[in-house]
């Protein structure tokens, strides 16, 4: 059952511009899975997913922080960028890919203006794994700032 919180954070992401954000992340990363999530210290809370892979993951859905990248993130606030874990030697050990299955991921930290949560994370899980070679990266900075309003 969710907590008053989990519902809190589900209701913030029923947001049609968030929807549209996650699909244009997917949509330019080639990755099946996107997502914004409440992260603290103590909890990652899913605020709104695009799952295209069927990860299982709703709104106001949770997994264990110490077990995300995003936990990792809000200590130290730079983004994670992996191509392909296997081929990355600080990524093909790591416990949070191999629980997982990720096999590229691109997670990196947002603070929303529109939000009375002070920091969130968002996840991507591909199918097939892009590259960075392929990613449009002006296209997401563009997205982050629209994320950001």
């Amino acid at each position: 059952m969710k907590d008053q919180l989990s519902r809190d954070v589900a209701a913030l992401g029923d947001d049609d511009g968030i929807r549209l954000i996650l699909a244009e992340v997917c949509a330019l990363t080639g990755m099946g899975f996107a997502a914004v999530a409440y992260v603290s210290d103590q909890r990652w809370i899913a605020c709104q997913v695009d799952d295209r892979i069927d990860f299982g993951l709703d709104p106001g859905a949770e997994l264990e922080v110490r077990k995300t990248i995003c936990d990792d993130i809000r200590r130290d606030g730079k983004a994670v960028i992996i191509d392909d874990t296997d081929a990355d030697r600080d990524w093909w050990s790591h416990p949070v890919p191999l629980l997982y299955g990720f096999t590229a991921m691109f997670h990196c930290r947002s603070r929303l203006k529109m939000a009375v949560f002070s920091e969130r994370c968002a996840r991507s899980i591909p199918t097939p794994a892009p590259t960075t070679s392929k990613i449009n990266w002006v296209s997401l900075r563009r997205l982050r700032s629209r994320w950001r309003a």
